[in-house]
């Protein structure tokens, strides 16, 4: 899994291999689900293909900076995890989080490593709540 963290127009760019292209100024509500829609897990992707699992916010309702996690395929539907130990410089900073390429749920844990209370999100959430500015690790599947 591959973790980009930039302007959230270049982000996406990455994160799709120039799949997406955004101008310099566009918002997370200039980005449609269709354009990040992936294929169904059982087809086939080319080598260099990436998949945008989630966009993490450090704001409430999907504003500010984003987090993009990426990887080589979308969420199997078999239950298996993309995992993140550690958020670096995003530790408790996530406000608000959407799911993409298959992804139906998203834990954000309190500790690294995967410890402490977590929130599972099973869809796009505008407000953690409990868990806004506290995650420290990600489960993604």
């Amino acid at each position: 899994m591959t973790v980009i963290s930039h302007p959230f127009a270049e982000a996406i760019a990455v994160a799709t291999d120039g799949r997406v292209h955004l101008p310099p100024s566009a918002s997370p509500d200039d980005l449609s689900d269709d354009m990040l829609h992936s294929q169904s897990a059982t087809d086939v992707y080319p080598a260099q293909s990436r998949f945008v699992l989630t966009i993490e916010y450090d704001d409430t309702n999907y504003r500010g900076a984003s987090l993009t996690t990426t990887a080589i395929m979308p969420c199997p539907s078999d239950g298996s995890a993309f995992l993140l130990p550690s958020l670096g410089a995003w530790d408790n900073r996530i406000e608000s989080v959407r799911l993409y390429s298959n992804c139906n749920r998203a834990f954000h844990y309190e500790n690294e490593s995967y410890g402490g209370n977590y929130g599972d999100y099973r869809s796009d959430a505008p407000d953690m709540t409990s868990m806004r500015n506290q995650a420290s690790s990600l489960k993604i599947c």
